[in-house]
């Protein structure tokens, strides 16, 4: 600091250039991380398509189910119906989030290849 500095009670303002090109080449490199991977997107987009037929499917099996419930004279005939369904639902929900995540999963493990240049 100068004289004139310390007399006015002005700071000296730090020279931030440092920490600003260090910032800059993070953010690069987060740019890369971020880049959509077609495949990743392919095997996605064919798992979210299977849940959401499943959980077609399931619905139309609670509608099928709930009739055959309201016709049950007896409740425990209900209840075997209902828990039947259920173990049925969450075994095919858990699968599909199994699909859906195991190749999320895998492909954060594997390294980032360098981008492709657009054909010449």
């Amino acid at each position: 600091m100068n004289s004139e500095s310390k007399s006015s009670g002005m700071q000296q303002v730090p020279d931030i250039t440092d920490a600003l090109a260090t910032w800059q080449s993070a953010f690069k490199r987060m740019g890369e991380w971020t880049k959509p991977d077609i495949g990743a997107l392919e095997t996605l987009q064919s798992a979210t398509q299977t849940w959401m037929a499943h959980r077609l499917e399931d619905f139309q099996k609670a509608v099928e189910v709930s009739r055959k419930m309201a016709e049950c004279k007896d409740l425990g005939e209900a209840a075997a119906i209902q828990q039947k369904w259920f173990a049925e639902c969450t075994q095919r929900l858990v699968a599909d989030w199994t699909a859906l995540v195991t190749p999320a999963a895998w492909q954060s493990t594997q390294p980032r290849s360098a981008p492709r240049k657009a054909a010449e």
